[in-house]
């Protein structure tokens, strides 16, 4: 009994883990079912006849470009997020240091006196 709880509670954590690391890298999954997805019709092309050569190379061109796009664009967004991060942290920190400065000033002042 004892041995078929431990069992339940490692599947139990195991199947956690395997999710959150799902949905932690869910867009890099994406991309790389995306990716396949465009090289595999672009590859059956080759073996296509008629219209279907154009359909194949032409959706599949489509996905890849398509992920390229995306890719940029995620990274550009990131990039932003980050600088704009970095702007309101050097902008509230600028204040708490003017602000320190200020009260320093005031101490040294009121000492000399």
């Amino acid at each position: 009994m004892l041995k078929k709880l431990s069992i339940k509670k490692l599947l139990k954590s195991a199947c956690s883990s395997i999710c959150n690391m799902l949905k932690k890298n869910a867009r890099q999954i994406i991309y790389l079912i995306v990716f396949a997805c465009g090289v595999r019709l672009i590859y059956l092309s080759f073996y296509a006849k008629d219209n279907w050569i154009n359909i194949f190379s032409g959706v599949g061109t489509g996905l890849l470009t398509s992920l390229v796009v995306s890719v940029i664009i995620n990274a550009e967004n990131n990039a932003r997020e980050k600088r704009k991060k970095d702007e309101e942290k050097r902008f509230v920190l600028n204040d708490i240091i003017e602000i320190s400065i200020d009260i320093y000033i005031d101490v040294i002042y009121r000492i000399n006196e």
